[in-house]
């Protein structure tokens, strides 16, 4: 509405100044044309950007891709988005409503959370579309699907958003092996029981609620991260550039648990115990996470 109003305005201004001036004869086409150019945008249904999202599980290289995604032009990342996670429970955050509301009221209801949420992310939204720029949004997938004794029934992060905005959405992998023993190397062990079925079990189900999103591995970024950012951009409706490389390492991001530094480069695998070698050569449920992701056990 304040779109038509003011185009409105811009538009009975030029034609009260087009009666009151002598305008040469060989001007009021020019004038004409702007005025026909102001009906047509007055008409035409407003372009809203869309948001982008992005998800990975914790440890599978998200926040290196992230960082490059943040490095596009005129982007805006906003790291580790979930409105529903109880991980931030009772942790001091002056800045985060919706945290203090369910602290306040332990028993707030799920719809109150996602509320509080979209309300904000209105407000971000429509000052980032004014600007030009492109909303990224990154999943805290880990809260959802790595947390509890069970992984909850409940909205994803693409599914609270979708139905008040167009979704652009990509799922970022690892090979499951790694992305598992660097959960147990940085502690984030915030499911139960921390073996290694359980993890695939959980990683399969994170699969399942995005099965629609075309996935990106981690490997293939990092052998060719030229052709892999393409790849990215393409499906987020990115514009690409050949200074991400130099850009990316300047943007710091929250969920950087990985090891130091931005090179990009395969790390060599953390160590295997012989617990875990067996996990590997027991639990049926890695072996077809393996295969649906196209991984070697």
């Amino acid at each position: 509405m304040t779109r038509e109003i003011h185009l409105e305005a811009k538009l009975g201004a030029l034609v009260e100044s087009l009666k009151r001036s002598a305008i040469e004869p060989k001007a009021e086409h020019l004038l004409a044309d702007t005025i026909a150019q102001l009906r047509a945008t007055l008409e035409a249904p407003m372009t809203v950007s869309p948001i982008r999202t992005v998800h990975h599980l914790a440890c599978t290289g998200g926040t290196l891709i992230s960082r490059f995604l943040a490095a596009t032009p005129n982007a805006r990342l906003l790291s580790e988005v979930d409105p529903l996670s109880t991980l931030a429970a009772g942790q001091f955050n002056p800045l985060d409503l919706a945290l203090l509301y369910r602290n306040a009221h332990p028993t707030v209801k799920e719809q109150d959370q996602i509320a509080i949420f979209l309300a904000g992310l209105q407000v971000i939204h429509t000052r980032v579309h004014a600007q030009g720029e492109r909303l990224i949004l990154r999943d805290h997938s880990h809260s959802h699907f790595c947390t509890g004794p069970k992984v909850p029934e409940r909205p994803t992060l693409k599914q609270i958003i979708a139905p008040y905005y167009t979704v652009l959405s990509v799922v970022t992998v690892r090979h499951p092996l790694d992305s598992y023993l660097s959960v147990l190397h940085n502690k984030f062990t915030h499911f139960t029981p921390h073996a290694l079925e359980n993890y695939a079990a959980r990683y399969m189900a994170f699969l399942d609620a995005y099965a629609d999103e075309k996935i990106v591995k981690y490997e293939d970024f990092i052998t060719d991260h030229t052709t892999t950012m393409a790849t990215l951009c393409d499906l987020l409706a990115l514009p690409n550039s050949v200074d991400l490389q130099d850009i990316a390492p300047g943007i710091s991001l929250t969920g950087d648990s990985g090891r130091s530094g931005i090179a990009l480069e395969l790390r060599k695998r953390r160590e295997v115990s012989k617990e875990i070698q067996k996990m590997c050569e027991s639990s049926t449920t890695y072996r077809d996470l393996c295969h649906r992701l196209d991984y070697a056990p």
